[in-house]
């Protein structure tokens, strides 16, 4: 144990017991940092007991005397990055990228990372947002692209990337560089081939419903394959990041599991005797998405042959998109009612 100085520069300690009266810390230059619980726990630094656990870290100055080291000041850390870039995080006291503050500056609480937060303070006002939408139309037409639009306006909130990996329990699909909340295009032709499937290829030559075959069915449409693909040619209707029209407003929501302990495979009957366990979770609302898709020029013509016959590609996606917004919903957690146009 060091022995130079009665108390030492701030360092970093983390957990290592306690009990009712006090406990110890430890950090790279000692093995043991005795601290009581009524000096620094009470009212000190927000610090309350519920931090004291394995997953704690603490900013500590040590006081050295006879009996050993004890703690002299102490603060609770929030987040789990270098000491430089933590440090000018709580100066600056705000990020202005989303993306930036939500996944790469988390803030941990007590036992997890806490998506309240990451909400608290946020705006985009500083994004270029109308800027971006209007450079996606000049790359559409350099690239020679016949276009359609559709504005899409959740009627209530919008859930998308709830299942993408996090830190936290739930996510959300965030612009990389600009922070903003965004449809990937992707997840628009997903939904879209989807309900297309299910709506015109879900009988069999019967007439029965026989959805476990349908998609086989529709690869064998003309039409179909011309305008999403398949294993062996590119589909040739092109479908483009949606990105909002205006400043979006981001909401928390939450989901509320009343079976853990057998969504948990513990082998437990599900029953209404088991504490629900919240689970917090981010959600758009209040802005309307801007959808772009378009063809090359030359292969807007109509389909010869199939479900689509004599139709426009640009015509089927204008008009079976709008009707999947609609009836079917794009994002998570659609059966609770997100996600409708």
């Amino acid at each position: 144990m060091k022995n130079n100085k009665e108390k030492t520069n701030r360092q970093v300690a983390w957990f290592v017991s306690y009990n009712e009266r006090f406990g110890f810390l430890k950090s790279k230059n000692y093995d043991k940092i005795y601290f009581n619980k009524k000096k620094h726990i009470v009212g000190r630094n927000g610090i309350n007991e519920k931090m004291f656990n394995k997953n704690a870290i603490f900013e500590v100055t040590v006081e050295e005397n006879k009996k050993g080291a004890s703690v002299g000041e102490i603060k609770y850390i929030p987040y789990r990055m270098p000491k430089d870039t933590r440090i000018l995080i709580e100066r600056e006291n705000n990020i202005d990228n989303f993306y930036l503050k939500l996944n790469k500056a988390a803030h941990f609480n007590i036992d997890k990372f806490d998506l309240t937060k990451a909400v608290k303070g946020k705006n985009f006002k500083k994004v270029p947002i109308n800027s971006l939408v209007k450079r996606q139309v000049l790359a559409l037409k350099d690239m020679g692209i016949q276009y359609e639009k559709i504005n899409f306006m959740p009627q209530w909130r919008l859930i998308v990337g709830l299942g993408h990996e996090s830190v936290y329990e739930t996510s959300m699909t965030l612009h990389h560089i600009y922070g903003i909340p965004y449809i990937p295009a992707q997840s628009i032709k997903g939904v879209l081939r989807s309900f297309i499937i299910n709506r015109l290829f879900a009988k069999n030559n019967e007439g029965e419903i026989d959805l476990e075959n349908a998609e086989k069915r529709a690869l064998k449409d003309p039409g179909f394959k011309f305008i999403f693909g398949d294993e062996k040619q590119q589909g040739k209707v092109r479908f483009f990041d949606a990105y909002p029209a205006s400043e979006p407003g981001i909401e928390l929501d939450i989901m509320n599991p009343h079976y853990g302990p057998y969504y948990k495979g513990e082998e437990k009957y599900p029953g209404d005797y088991y504490n629900p366990v919240p689970v917090t979770f981010l959600t758009v609302r209040d802005v309307e998405f801007i959808i772009y898709f378009g063809i090359k020029q030359g292969d807007n013509k109509a389909i010869e042959e199939g479900r689509f016959e004599g139709q426009k590609p640009l015509a089927v996606i204008l008009y079976w998109l709008k009707k999947a917004l609609k009836e079917h919903g794009i994002g998570a957690k659609t059966a609770a009612g997100y996600g409708y146009a």
